[in-house]
């Protein structure tokens, strides 16, 4: 994992304001997130596994609007 796909992740995820919610999301402090971009500290193995997880949750969060929308409910 690269700090630009990090970047793009949490943008796509949390908007403009992305490290603290991030931060937040896989148990870590924004600190932290600072430093794996910075490239001071690595980024744990796992990570990988979380980020695809909440890309997941992501993804059926907006299949289940696109379904509403398709619908016209809501």
């Amino acid at each position: 994992m690269t700090p630009a796909l990090l970047t793009r992740v949490g943008v796509f995820l949390y908007g403009a304001d992305w490290k603290a919610p991030m931060a937040r999301a896989v148990g870590k402090s924004s600190r932290t997130v600072r430093r794996w971009l910075e490239g001071t500290h690595k980024m744990p193995a796992d990570l990988r596994e979380r980020l695809r997880g909440l890309l997941a949750g992501s993804r059926r969060t907006l299949e289940e609007i696109e379904d509403q929308v398709d619908e016209g409910v809501g």
